[in-house]
Order: structure tokens, then C-alpha cells, then sequence
């Protein structure tokens, strides 16, 4: 099914025909339905591994496309990875354009 179709019980109407003949061979009926789907796609964008390495106080950017691929609204949130248990939810903070960058 297409990137966001309806959501929608439906009909499709298959014929086959000889057409040297002119004889339909065979029709019928098909139903078809198309559920609630979601799902993202995500792109990579130059480097192809979307993935940064750290020195204390560096900071780097990561680019990478995200496309909504179900026909639902999608979310997409973006987690980090430390090497140490010690670190959790209240080690972590978010900031609205924290370099001044305006990004």
C-alpha cells in the first residue's frame, strides 16, 4: 500500500480475459483492507553511519533524513548511548538552541 493511505475497508474487481477469444476466463471479487500503520523511515544523510564519538566538551552534528512511511501520525524521538550505568533520565538534560546557532 502507498505511504498514507486511508484507513478503509474496500473492493477490488479482477478480470481475466482471453483476448484472442474474447472470453473472460475468470473474475472476481477481492476485498481488501487497509489497517492503522506506523512506521518511520530513517535516511542517511553524508557520513553514511550517522554515529559520533565524543571528547569531553566537543560537540558534532548528526544529519539524517526522517520520513513518516504509515498513513498515522508518526513521532520520532532521538536517544544517546553512554558506556555506564551510572548514567540515567536525571543525568540528562534538553536545551532550546543551547549553542546560539539558531538551529
Amino acid at each position: 500500500m502507498p505511504e498514507g493511505a486511508n484507513v478503509e475497508t474496500l473492493n477490488w474487481t479482477v478480470t481475466i480475459s482471453d483476448q484472442v477469444n474474447s472470453q473472460v476466463m475468470k473474475h472476481m471479487t477481492l476485498p481488501v483492507s487497509i489497517s492503522s500503520s506506523y512506521s518511520v523511515r530513517l535516511g542517511q544523510v553524508s557520513p553514511s553511519y550517522p554515529a559520533l564519538t565524543l571528547e569531553p566538551g566537543a560537540t558534532g552534528d548528526i544529519l539524517m533524513k526522517v520520513k513518516n512511511t504509515g498513513n498515522q501520525m508518526a513521532d520520532w524521538t532521538m536517544g544517546a548511548y553512554f558506556d555506564s550505568m551510572m548514567w540515567g533520565a536525571s543525568n540528562l538534560a534538553w536545551f532550546e538552541d543551547w549553542d546560539e546557532e539558531g538551529i
